[in-house]
Formats: C-alpha cells, sequence, structure tokens
C-alpha cells in the first residue's frame, strides 16, 4: 500500500496550495482519489498531485488506489486531514507570581 502524504499549509502566493502526493509507483498509471469513501477523481495521471485547494476543512479520509491495465490496486492507508482549529475560548488575563 502506498502511505500517502499530504504537505498542508496555508495557501499563500509564499508557500501554495495544498496537495495529496504518495511515493511513485513504476508500475502505477493512474489514480483514483476518494474523500471518505467517495470517489472525487478516477484516472488521476501518474504520479499523484490532487489539489486539495477547493476541499472543504475538517476532518475528510483520502484513500487512493493505483490502476494500471492490469486493474487497481487496494486502498491505501487513510490520510484524516485534521482542518482548522477552532477559535480560542473563555480568554481572559492572568497575573503569574
Amino acid at each position: 500500500m502506498k502511505t500517502l502524504v499530504i504537505f498542508l499549509m496555508l495557501s499563500t502566493a509564499a508557500w501554495g496550495a495544498p496537495f495529496l502526493i504518495c511515493d511513485p509507483d513504476p508500475n502505477c498509471e493512474t489514480y483514483n482519489v476518494y474523500a471518505d469513501g467517495v470517489l472525487m477523481q478516477a484516472g488521476a495521471p501518474a504520479p499523484l498531485s490532487y489539489d486539495l485547494v477547493t476541499s472543504p476543512p475538517g476532518g475528510i479520509a483520502y484513500t487512493s488506489e493505483c490502476c494500471n491495465v492490469e486493474g487497481c490496486s487496494a486502498a491505501s492507508n487513510p490520510y484524516i486531514s485534521l482542518g482548522v482549529p477552532g477559535a480560542p475560548s473563555n480568554l481572559r488575563i492572568s497575573i503569574q507570581p
């Protein structure tokens, strides 16, 4: 199975958009990309580079299959995106000794 690696960073001009990528496989011709079990892109060309900039924030399980003329592999282990954290709560001033 492929180990999916994702680089989540703020989408700025300096860093660019986040992409779902994996290690290259010489036997892989295309990839199928799933988000929470729903097919998002079929036949993505190798090497895998799926743009996540339009994906909604939150805990999404991304998986992928490697495909060639013989068929498709088993699904990869899921990568769970963490999303943006919630705003701080109970903000106050504290006097430290």
